[in-house]
């Protein structure tokens, strides 16, 4: 019984493990988009101004 708790416990922590790798990619590709996101509702902000003072 020891020997598959310990085995329970091993693959817990691997999960954990990959579960925040993943969680860490998610934010980078998250912060990412954002960014793009941004730069692309700036522009168009610019955009709309420029044909309001035409």
């Amino acid at each position: 019984m020891s020997d598959l708790r310990e085995e329970a416990m091993a693959l817990m922590s691997d999960l954990r493990e990959e579960a925040m790798a993943l969680m860490s990619d998610l934010r980078e590709e998250a912060m990412a988009l954002m960014s793009d996101l941004r730069e692309e509702a700036m522009a168009l902000m610019s955009d709309l101004r420029e044909e309001a003072t035409m």
